[in-house]
């Protein structure tokens, strides 16, 4: 009986080493046990056959002939289930055990001996081989505490898809843990960035690197371009930048304010001609002499102030730089930081030339942060809400209708009437037309109640939910 608990003890632990876990599931035994349940019923035919060969087993070694074959095998069943649970359940302790001795013995040498793990803290060291590694980066955040610096370390080593190294080592509490003191910002480990605390330097040195590597990761078949030159703002550059993009956006509104004037004389002209249609005409109209009143509003609201907050910590100034504004919601968890620089990389990446670009504002934005967020959850698990709220819901919703790589191609290319074309076949022959003014207005008021309504009728024409004061708000809205 020994050796038959031995094997199923073995195969249960090695197993725990391929085996995924169940998303969303956080006790780790009822983890385990969920996981084995799909495992076995996915291949059920096989577990039912070994299950039979240790029925088989238990019921020659219980064979006697003065004893009826109904108890034998009575026996040999009550015998192979007690078996297969201690089996399961010895496992369970065991791969905790050994979670344990990996985390301890990894704590021990990254505090006395780091390079025995192989583990690279120099931050030029860590630039200098993220610059010719060939295979995937990953980056893992370790910031909340000092021995998650120790299971991110465990887990690129066992691997971060399966039961053991996402669930058990992620089950020893902390305090079994021996701390590892301070360590610097970054670490290098094989092919993984594991980032302790946030740093300015440290991100300025490898934010190049890593921003390629997280948009290449989610777009692999596709070309990334490579590197932007990367630095941060002050609060005081920032501010000069702010003043800079209002007299640019005066000169984007002077162009919107040209586009209507064409189209309310079209309008117009349509008037004279179609009798019969006068009247939705007129109300066509009569909403673009809305728009153009709110454009020239506006207008006027730039030239007097720059106080309006764009919805990022970050800018691209074509063709090639990105400067960051190092803000303090990156000391609180630096995944924002990434949320920031992905967002930022993504225009560099897709930027084609001044002459071939999309000319929406919204769409330009909204694409952006909906592939950012899509990276950052892909990366790191986690859900992001940093810049541009309102425009990723709507654009969220719009999604449902078209696939991601839909999109990215008219994101990447900066193919405007592939994007009209694509929105029309969805929502009606001229619907990027008849909306155009509307999505542009979203990205230029400042006045949350027009900002909401106008969100709203788009949400309505798309058929979504709607919407409330809280999807106008990011993670750090004041």
């Amino acid at each position: 009986m020994l050796w038959v608990i031995g094997l199923l003890v073995f195969f249960f632990t090695a197993m725990s080493f391929f085996q995924p876990p169940v998303v969303g599931v956080a006790h780790p035994l009822f983890n385990y046990a969920l996981s084995y349940v799909a495992f076995f019923s996915e291949y059920f035919v096989i577990a039912c056959l070994c299950f039979f060969v240790i029925l088989v087993f238990f019921f020659k070694a219980n064979f006697d002939k003065r004893v009826s074959p109904i108890k034998i095998f009575f026996f040999a069943t009550t015998q192979s289930l007690a078996v297969v649970f201690i089996g399961f359940l010895g496992a369970f302790i065991l791969l905790l055990i050994t979670a344990f001795l990996q985390l301890t013995i990894f704590s021990l040498l990254l505090q006395n001996k780091p390079e025995m793990l192989g583990v690279q803290k120099e931050t030029q060291r860590i630039v200098t081989r993220l610059a010719y590694q060939k295979g995937q980066i990953s980056v893992f955040l370790a910031d909340t505490d000092q021995q998650q610096i120790v299971v991110a370390l465990a887990q690129i080593a066992s691997g971060t898809t399966n039961l053991y190294g996402q669930v058990f080592l992620s089950a020893i509490p902390s305090l079994l843990i021996f701390p590892v003191g301070q360590q610097q910002p970054m670490m290098l480990f094989d092919n993984a960035v594991i980032v302790t605390k946030s740093d300015q330097k440290a991100f300025s040195d490898t934010g190049v690197i890593l921003g390629y590597w997280l948009v290449k990761d989610y777009f692999p078949r596709r070309n990334i371009k490579s590197f932007p030159e990367i630095s941060f703002m002050t609060n005081d550059e920032y501010a000069v930048f702010r003043k800079e993009d209002a007299q640019g956006k005066i000169v984007l509104i002077d162009e919107q304010l040209a586009k209507i004037d064409t189209y309310v004389s079209s309008l117009s002209a349509q008037m004279e001609i179609d009798i019969r249609q006068r009247r939705n005409l007129m109300k066509i109209r009569d909403e673009y002499l809305s728009f153009q009143d709110f454009f020239t509003r506006q207008r006027e609201k730039l030239q007097e102030t720059t106080n309006h907050v764009p919805n990022e910590f970050g800018v691209f100034k074509s063709p090639d730089s990105i400067k960051l504004i190092y803000n303090e919601i990156y000391d609180d968890d630096a995944i924002h930081y990434f949320a920031t620089l992905v967002h930022e990389y993504l225009h560099y990446a897709s930027y084609v030339s001044e002459d071939r670009r999309l000319s929406s504002g919204f769409f330009e934005e909204a694409l952006t942060e909906y592939f950012a967020r899509r990276i950052i959850e892909a990366e790191f698990g986690r859900s992001t809400n940093v810049g541009y709220p309102l425009q990723e819901t709507i654009l969220s919703e719009m999604m449902k209708m078209y696939t991601d790589n839909e999109l990215a191609d008219i994101y990447f290319t900066k193919d405007e009437n592939a994007l009209r074309h694509a929105i029309n076949r969805v929502y009606g022959d001229t619907f990027y037309e008849d909306n155009f003014v509307m999505f542009e207005t979203i990205m230029y008021t400042s006045d949350p109640k027009q900002k909401l309504s106008l969100a709203n009728t788009i949400m309505k024409k798309l058929g979504g939910r709607e919407l409330t004061e809280k999807d106008l708000r990011s993670t750090y809205s004041d």
